[in-house]
C-alpha cells in the first residue's frame, strides 16, 4: 500500500467540555445520569473556551489531522471522572487485568463527528473509525449493580485517563489479532501490553501501555502493531525517574515487541515517556537502534529506529523560549523506510498568531494541548508475517 502517516499526540486532559460545542451541551442534561448542576458547570467551561477564548479545540485537532492527510492517530490523556464512569461507564473483563471499565461518553467520539462531517462533505465514502483502551488506572475498584451497571468507583484518584486511536477506514482496518480479522458487527478494543518475552504478565507502574493491530484495508494479512504509552511524570526524584525508565525497558522486553522484531512484523512504539530524550538517551536504549532492524549494541534489546529523538520542542509552555523536553517519541521497526519522514508539528505557529506581533500565542495554544504532536511516515512491506502469536 501507499505510505502510512501516523501521529502520536498527548492531547492534554481532554475532558468533555473541550470536545463538545456549547450548543451540543444543551443535550447533556438529557443523558441519563447527568445531574443539572454538573451539566451547567461543564457548559460554562465550554462556553468560556469557545466564546471567550476563541479556541475551538475539536475543530483545530480535526484540521491538523486532515491537513497532514493522516491515516492513524494515537492519542493519550482522554480524561474521565468517577461520576462520569458511574453515569456512563461499562464493565468488561480482561484476561490479565480482571475487571476493567470503559468510558462510554464524550472523547474520541466527538472528534469522529467533525472528521466524518468533513470527509462526507469531500465525498469520501469511508468514515474515520476509533478504538479506545480501558480506563488506565492500577487497582481500580469497580462496584456493579445487579444489572451490571457501574454503581461506584473505588480509587484514590478522582480523575482517570484512557487512550484512543483513530484511523481512516478506507485505508486501514483494525484486527482482533494478527490472524483474525473483525467480522460484521464486531469491533476491537485496545489490548494491554504485559506479556514478557519469557512468559508471565508484567504490571506496569501507574499505567499500562496498550496496543492495537492494523492492516491494509484490502488485505488483512498485511498488518502491523502499534503500542501507545503515557508514563506518569511523578517528579524528578530518582525513584520516579527509574519508574519511567523501567516502563521503556518493560515495553522493549514485551512479547509484543520481541515477536515483531524477530519475525520482521512491522511495529511502532509511541508515547509520552516523560523523559527528555536529549538528557536521558540512555534510558531509551532498550528500544533504540540503528535503523537496520537489528540491535546496534549488546546493551540494546530491540533495534527500532528513533524517529523523533533529541528535538526539544514537544512540550509547550508559555513562550517560544519554553518549548523544551523531548518527551514524545515514536520508534518504528520492520516497515519500508522506517521514519521516512518524521518530525514535530508546532501548531501554535500556524493556528494562534498575534496579528500585531505576528508571534505565536502559546497561552492559547496550550488550551488545545501542552504537547506538540509527533508525526512519522512509514510503509508496509509487500508481505508481513501472519504466524506470530500476538498476546499482550
Amino acid at each position: 500500500m501507499a505510505d502510512i502517516n501516523i501521529m502520536f499526540w498527548n492531547i492534554q486532559n481532554v475532558y468533555e467540555y473541550k470536545t463538545v460545542h456549547p450548543e451540543e451541551l444543551e443535550l447533556e442534561a438529557e443523558i441519563a445520569g447527568d445531574d443539572e448542576l454538573n451539566a451547567e458547570k461543564i457548559m460554562r467551561k465550554s462556553q468560556r473556551l469557545y466564546d471567550k477564548l476563541g479556541v475551538d479545540q475539536r475543530s483545530d485537532v480535526a484540521n491538523i489531522i486532515l491537513n497532514f492527510d493522516l491515516d492513524l492517530v494515537a492519542i493519550v490523556e482522554f480524561s474521565v471522572g468517577k461520576t462520569d464512569l458511574v453515569a456512563q461507564g461499562s464493565v468488561d473483563t480482561d484476561e490479565h487485568l480482571g475487571s476493567v471499565v470503559y468510558a462510554d461518553h464524550f472523547g474520541p467520539e466527538q472528534y469522529l463527528i467533525t472528521l466524518n462531517d468533513r470527509m462526507y462533505a469531500a465525498d469520501e465514502s469511508r468514515p474515520w473509525e476509533f478504538v479506545k483502551s480501558a480506563v488506565n488506572a492500577p487497582n481500580i475498584g469497580i462496584r456493579q449493580d445487579d444489572d451490571g451497571s457501574v454503581s461506584k468507583i473505588v480509587h484514590k484518584n478522582s480523575m482517570f485517563e484512557f487512550y484512543a486511536m483513530l484511523w481512516r477506514g478506507d485505508r486501514l482496518q483494525s484486527l482482533k489479532s494478527n490472524k483474525d480479522p473483525l467480522g460484521d458487527g464486531e469491533y476491537a478494543r485496545m489490548q494491554p501490553v504485559g506479556i514478557h518475552m519469557n512468559g508471565g504478565f508484567v504490571f506496569f507502574d501507574e499505567r499500562q501501555p496498550y496496543y492495537s493491530i492494523f492492516a491494509d484495508a484490502s488485505d488483512a494479512t498485511n498488518h502491523f502493531t502499534i503500542i501507545t504509552n503515557h508514563s506518569v511524570y511523578g517528579g524528578n526524584s530518582r525513584s520516579a525517574m527509574d519508574k519511567r525508565a523501567n516502563t521503556i525497558s518493560r515495553i522493549a522486553s514485551s512479547k509484543t515487541v520481541n515477536d515483531a522484531v524477530v519475525d520482521g512484523h512491522p511495529i511502532a512504539v509511541c508515547g509520552d515517556f516523560n523523559l527528555d530524550y536529549g538528557s536521558y538517551e540512555g534510558a531509551y536504549a532498550p528500544l533504540n537502534g540503528d535503523g537496520s532492524g537489528a540491535s546496534s549494541s549488546s546493551s540494546v534489546e530491540q533495534g527500532l529506529t528513533t524517529c523523533i529523538g533529541d528535538v526539544k520542542s514537544t512540550r509547550v509552555y508559555k513562550s517560544i523560549k519554553d518549548l523544551k523536553n523531548a518527551y514524545d517519541q515514536i520508534f518504528t521497526g520492520g516497515f519500508v523506510d522506517n521514519c521516512k519522514d518524521a518530525g514535530i508539528f508546532n501548531f501554535a505557529e500556524h493556528l494562534y498568531i498575534d496579528e500585531d506581533t505576528e508571534q505565536p500565542i502559546y497561552d492559547l495554544a496550550r488550551r488545545v494541548s501542552d504537547h506538540l504532536p509527533a508525526i512519522v511516515t512509514v510503509a508496509l512491506p509487500d508481505e508481513t508475517s501472519s504466524t506470530m502469536n500476538v498476546e499482550a
